[in-house]
């Protein structure tokens, strides 16, 4: 998702990387990638429609608006979210194209509008998560892996469930003679685990967890979110 400001003075931006979006293994259901829209810097090129310059920011990335003296920043728009397919933005899943933060276009307003130079990042920590934002993972049967939020995201376990709710097209390396079992524990103790932290290994292993279906292929299904 991409977040669009638009404003005017005859300037150039700058665009600098942070840390990119939170790195994902072995998902199957990725959380969105945000980006945001920042526009206009008429007389230095650029996407410009009736004098009005539109830069692409994506998520945990951040510009400098600028104008130079007498000039001031006025914003026309800033919208925080995803609109587009994965040609603007690639580096990260899209679940969906139709999300736009709903604070986005007032907060950079009153943190931009009549200065010369503005510095706005595409965070949803400032402008809330409009589009969802959930890594799912799936672990069979005594295999590990890292859950990982790159600085200065940290890992939120949403749910971790040890056990099996579906057939064998998940984890079929063996025996499925349940789909309905599930760990009493395992939620509690991997939120107890890696809540909070940047890395954390996670094993689908029943001495950890216990068996709640014996003589069935288990597998351990975490949902998290980098936050």
């Amino acid at each position: 998702m991409m977040p669009g400001l638009l404003y005017f003075c005859f300037c150039c931006i700058f665009v600098y990387s942070l840390a990119d979006n939170c790195g994902k293994t072995l998902s199957i259901q990725e959380d969105i990638l945000h980006a945001l829209v920042s526009m206009q810097r008429p007389s230095c090129g650029g996407s410009k429609t009736n004098g009005i310059t539109n830069v692409i920011v994506c998520e945990a990335k951040y510009v400098y608006l600028r104008c130079k003296y007498p000039f001031k920043i006025k914003i026309k728009s800033a919208i925080y979210g995803r609109s587009e397919g994965k040609h603007i933005c690639p580096e990260g899943p899209v679940q969906t194209t139709s999300c736009k933060s709903k604070t986005s276009d007032s907060k950079i307003k009153a943190q931009c509008n009549g200065k010369e130079i503005c510095r706005v990042q595409a965070d949803h920590r400032q402008y809330g998560d409009p589009c969802g934002g959930i890594t799912n993972v799936i672990v069979c049967e005594a295999k590990y892996v890292y859950l990982r939020c790159k600085y200065p995201f940290k890992i939120k376990i949403k749910s971790a469930i040890y056990g099996r709710s579906e057939g064998k097209h998940i984890c079929p390396e063996g025996p499925v003679q349940t789909t309905s079992c599930k760990s009493k524990t395992s939620d509690s103790k991997i939120k107890a685990q890696c809540n909070g932290k940047e890395i954390c290994r996670v094993q689908a292993d029943h001495r950890q967890y216990g068996d709640p279906c014996g003589g069935t292929y288990k597998y351990l299904d975490v949902k998290y979110m980098c936050s």
